[in-house]
This record gives structure tokens, sequence and C-alpha cells, in this order.
């Protein structure tokens, strides 16, 4: 899922749990619209957020849990000189209830989680070599994925 510019938070801050401004430069974490995205989703269904690693301003992983199971993991990959030029891959876990929170998440993203107007063909190149995927492959898998999440089964 390619990212675009969101506010950036405290490293710190977030660490603990608390989605605060950074207090200096080197404190700077940039959340994206996709972690954003995942963390106001989870403080709104009482679910806590960890950041399992970071190395600011990008890339970062974030483990969602319900208290006793980990629900969601995004996982960050730069493959550009910008964080516009990222990805995240989002694995759910099923028995957790991971399946339910991305459905309730994915009508918030006011795009195709594979569009981005910042991506050109270098970008896909570096995201088919890191993944070992084509893009057919990954707009394939990421669509049944959707269809998964849609569907309530």
């Amino acid at each position: 899922m390619p990212l675009h510019v969101r506010p950036v938070v405290s490293g710190s801050e977030l660490r603990k749990g608390r989605v605060e401004r950074p207090r200096s430069g080197l404190d700077r974490l940039s959340l994206t619209d996709v972690g954003e995205w995942v963390i106001e989703g989870a403080m709104s269904h009482g679910l806590t957020f960890r950041v399992k690693s970071a190395n600011p301003p990008f890339p970062w992983v974030l483990e969602v849990s319900n208290g006793a199971d980990v629900v969601m993991e995004v996982r960050g990959h730069l493959l550009g000189p910008s964080t516009f030029r990222s990805i995240f891959v989002i694995r759910i876990m099923q028995a957790a209830g991971g399946k339910d929170l991305l459905r309730s998440l994915m009508g918030t993203i006011d795009r195709d989680p594979l569009s981005s107007p910042y991506w050109d063909m270098e970008t896909w190149s570096v995201l088919e070599s890191r993944l070992g995927l084509t893009r057919d492959e990954l707009e394939r898998r990421n669509g049944e994925v959707g269809k998964s999440v849609r569907s309530r089964s």
C-alpha cells in the first residue's frame, strides 16, 4: 500500500502509546496516512498498538493487539529516496479478529491501496525485487485480500 503525506509524530511518545508532536528533529517519525489509519482505527476499536521497531523518520513496524493476541502487524518498506515511495505490508491474524479490523478500516482510506501518483516503474521494480513478486501477482493478492475482507465469511 503506497503511502501519502501525513503529520509527523514523536517516535518516543508513540512507543509509549501516545500520538504527539515531535519535540526535536531527531524524534520525528513519519506516521503517514497508513500509520495514522491503523493507529486511529485501533484506538477507536479499543485496541492497543506497539511500535516494534523504528528508524526515524521511516520505516517502522507497528503491532496492534486486543490485549491478549496480536490482531495486525504493519511493516514498512522504503522503496525510493523519500517516504512517498514506500509500501506497507499489512499482516492480519484472522483468529484474533484482524480481518474485522481491516474490514472496518478499508473504508476510511480515500484511494485504492495500490495506487499512488508518486510511484513510477522504477518504484514498482524495486518493490517486485524486494518482495519477490510481480506487479500482477501483487495486484491479484491484494484483490483477493480485499474480496476476503469485504465478505462476511
